[in-house]
Parts: structure tokens; sequence; C-alpha cells
């Protein structure tokens, strides 16, 4: 049995998206080799989730998580207001606090690490920062003695619509790729986009993010009718510059349904003022996972701009609840993995109002037959088991 080492900076110690995409990826993993896994974290970060199988070694950083009420209360004045302004344009060469802490990463490691030959060995963002190790001693120590290297990246760095990125960090990024045989992208877009006329091409690779449950059982097609008032449910992040969810709002404000908000991002009135519309700021997985179990409806705002796939598609696809997918661009729907299991609706308060109508006390068909032929674990053998490995 071959043996693994992943390393990360979220899977155990972490609820984050990302996390949530790596421990698919390391229970799959498990089933066929053996797995270590080295966890960098925040020092004030606690244990989410234990996985079986998985020898997890976490290393803590020398910074504490802070979530967004944490960073921007009152106190929170106008000189650290400068110097997020500053993080954010430095982020083009340094994209977080796991970068800016390499040197403590390196230690950490070369203090920590088993004392074990492996055959694998992958680096998995986000934090984008943990792929800074590519350029260390210890897992050049590792591919001299034999291992193949896969990075695995979450969002890009050159590109990625959400943080501030130049020509320097495509440079930089094009220097990480060049440190590991295979570079797997977690979208689809991502994936072609990079591609293009890259000279790394042949080192792509495309894995998508795996289904929360195993669904071979499900049925061909489930049929459900929404009767009165309808629980809509949407549970991430909302800038309205990629994400807007101020439409949805606008639609729904005076009519008879509800909708809860999780995330935090930015809306252009008050909708508190609305009985029908709460809105709450981040909160932990379990309780998410509550919400979610409480809505009629589940939405997923597709960014506005560029490919990049939200992972709560993949995440959200085996629960037993109509989604809609609300769009503006239309050329991402491109790359929406088994379509037909969403409403998809253009994100415009007129589209909304009419989806909604027709919704209403009618019949709701999902759509499983493209779902249920998705199978995650074959994909990661594929590639990590055969010649790719």
């Amino acid at each position: 049995m071959k043996n693994v080492l992943f390393i990360s900076a979220a899977l155990e110690m972490s609820d984050s998206s990302a996390a949530i995409r790596n421990r698919k990826l390391v229970k799959a993993l498990a089933q066929s080799f053996q797995v270590d896994s080295i966890e960098f974290s925040p020092r004030n970060a606690e244990k989410m989730c234990e996985l079986p199988n998985i020898s997890n070694i976490v290393l803590k950083m020398p910074f504490s998580f802070q979530n967004s009420s944490q960073k921007k209360g009152k106190s929170y004045g106008q000189l650290n207001k400068i110097k997020d302004r500053l993080k954010y344009y430095t982020k083009s060469i340094v994209p977080d606090s796991y970068a800016a802490n390499y040197r403590h990463m390196v230690t950490s490691i070369d203090n920590n690490a088993p004392d074990k030959k492996y055959q694998i060995v992958i680096i998995s963002s986000d934090p984008k920062g943990v792929h800074f190790l590519w350029f260390s001693s210890f897992v050049k120590k590792l591919i001299n003695n034999g291992a193949k290297t896969y990075q695995y990246w979450g969002d890009p760095w050159a590109g990625d619509i959400a943080s501030y990125n130049n020509t320097l960090t495509k440079i930089l990024e094009k220097r990480i790729y060049s440190k590991s045989k295979y570079i797997i992208f977690n979208s689809k877009g991502t994936f072609l986009e990079k591609s293009e006329g890259s000279s790394y091409k042949e080192k792509f690779l495309f894995l998508s993010r795996g289904l929360d449950c195993d669904v071979t059982s499900f049925p061909e097609e489930d049929s459900i009718k929404l009767e009165g008032k309808i629980r809509f449910i949407y549970a991430g992040d909302f800038h309205s510059r990629f994400r807007n969810l101020n439409p949805f709002c606008e639609a729904i404000k005076n009519s008879p349904h509800e909708l809860a908000i999780v995330g935090n991002g930015d809306l252009k009135e008050d909708y508190h003022a609305f009985n029908n519309i709460s809105v709450k700021k981040r909160m932990p997985y379990k309780e998410v996972s509550q919400l979610v179990e409480s809505g009629d409806i589940l939405l997923v705002l597709l960014n506005n701009i560029g490919n990049q796939i939200p992972g709560k598609i993949y995440d959200l696809a085996s629960k037993n609840k109509p989604i809609m997918l609300l769009y503006e661009n239309e050329e991402i729907l491109d790359f929406i993995p088994f379509s037909s299991r969403f409403i998809l609706v253009k994100n415009v308060k007129s589209e909304i109002e009419n989806a909604i109508s027709k919704i209403s006390n009618n019949n709701i068909i999902i759509d499983y037959k493209e779902l249920k032929k998705e199978n995650y674990q074959e994909k990661v053998l594929e590639i990590f088991d055969s010649g790719k490995s």
C-alpha cells in the first residue's frame, strides 16, 4: 500500500469550504492508501472534526484566527483600515498569513514531520500560502526520495476574483507550478482557463469536489410540492462585486415568503426591517447544516465574473431539497456540473419573481440522473493510482 502525505492549512481544525473539500479527498484517499496529514492551523483554532484512519499532525502558526466581527467592531480604527488596505495590495506577492510566516512553516515541518518514505505528496490550498512549501528543503527531500508530487488548488492565485493580483502574481504562481509533477484544479473553468496557452498544461488535471454522500441509491427523479409560504436559505458570502444578493432580497421583501441569510457581505439596504428576511454573520458549520435542513429551497449565488464554481454546489446537490442557482454571467452555465439537478434563474428581480411564482403550489421535479453518474472515488483513483502516480 502506498504512503501518502497530505499537507494543508484546513482539514480537522477548520470548517471552511477548503477544509470540507480536503476532508472529502482525504477520506477517498484513505480507502486505497495509508494517509498521513500535516495541518497548519492558527494558534487559537479548535478541532472541528476527527477523520478516522488518518494520522494528522497539527502545527500551530504564530497568529490567531479572527472573524469579521472581531476585526471590525467599534474599536476598529483608521490605522487598522489602512493596514487592511496595504495587506490587500501585498496579496499579489504574499497571499495570506501562511505565506508571510513561511519560515515558521518550514521550521515546524522540519521538526515535526514523520520520518517516513512517501510515494505520493499532496499540498492543498486554500489558504494559498501553504503552496510556498514547494520551495522548502523538506519537500525537495521528499521529491529526491522518489515521491510523486501533486498541487491541489481551490481558488487560483492569479485570476482570483476575490483578491488583488497582478503580473507578479502570475510569475510567482508559475514558479510554484514548476515545483510539482502535477497540478490539480478543483474548478473545470479554472482548469480550462489555466491550460490555455500554458507551458505547464501537460501537468494540469481536473478533480471536482466530491458530493456529501453516496447517491447511487437515489431515485432518478423526485417530486416535491411546496404549498403556501416558502422558506429560502442562503448560506455563504455575498459581496456584491461578484455575488450580488440584492436582486433576490428585492424580489422577496414584500412577498409572503421567507429568506434566511448566513454569511458576510454587503447589501444595499437594511433588510432587517422586513419581517420575512433575516441576516446573520457566519456561523459554525454544524449550525449552518441545521439551518439548511430547515429550508424549503436552498440558494446558490454564482459568481458574476470569472468562471469559478462555488463549492457549495457539490455540498448541497445531494440534499433532498430543490436548489435554485442564481446567475448573471450566462457563460458560467457551461461549467455547472449535473445542471439538470438545479433550478437555474437569472439574477434579476423580475426573473426571480417569475421563478418563485412558477414554483409556488406546483410540483418541483428534482432530477438526480446526472448526479447519480458522479463517481468521486473512481476519479480519485484515476489520478492517484494510475499512470498519474
